[in-house]
């Protein structure tokens, strides 16, 4: 294998919707990996998934007509990223109580905030508009960077951010926009507290 060819990618995805009999998902889901050679980490839970796999290009988009094929998750996003090897060295499908480890207790789904795209977040910034921007990521991944003018509470892990809602509330009647690494935890952050 050509050491600089592309041949495997890095899938990214969550979702957060009712979901019925993870057990049961997890054994097959266990499966399908394993016949497919995808590897990483899978967490189901009844409120949903959120999982990152590589595998090969073929595979992968196997892997993404698998789990669309599951009505629950027939319009679940993706990110994809190339790469040159598997990302992770074995596979794991586990049944959560939550998909991410926040100790939140029971979320309101209907509430979120708007998505915006990188170009609507840099008209926001070229328009002056007056705006927050908070940073959901723990404090080690806000040191490598940060978006302009982004408030960045320390925070060791995301079950931080019960604490960290509580000192950001002077913020909720103002325009608020959180950002994280891959979008479950600004999204979560924001169905929990909604400010």
């Amino acid at each position: 294998m050509n050491e600089n060819k592309q041949e495997y990618a890095v899938l990214l995805y969550y979702k957060y919707v009712k979901f019925e009999n993870p057990e049961k998902f997890r054994d097959e889901h266990l499966e399908f990996c394993f016949q497919n050679d995808i590897k990483g980490r899978i967490f189901i839970a009844e409120e949903g998934i959120n999982g990152t796999v590589s595998g090969l290009k073929e595979n992968i988009e196997k892997y993404k007509q698998n789990l669309t094929s599951y009505p629950e998750f027939k319009d679940i996003v993706f990110k994809e990223d190339p790469a040159i090897k598997h990302a992770f060295y074995k596979t794991h499908v586990r049944v959560k109580k939550e998909i991410v480890n926040a100790s939140f207790g029971e979320v309101d789904l209907s509430k979120t905030g708007k998505r915006l795209s990188a170009e609507e977040l840099k008209k926001l910034y070229d328009s002056g508009e007056d705006f927050v921007i908070i940073d959901a990521r723990n404090t080690y991944e806000s040191k490598i960077g940060k978006f302009k003018n982004a408030i960045a509470p320390k925070m060791d892990t995301f079950r931080d951010w019960v604490r960290v809602a509580e000192e950001l509330k002077d913020f909720k009647d103002k325009k608020v926009v959180t950002y994280c690494t891959g979008g479950i935890r600004c999204l979560l952050g924001r169905k929990r507290f909604c400010f």
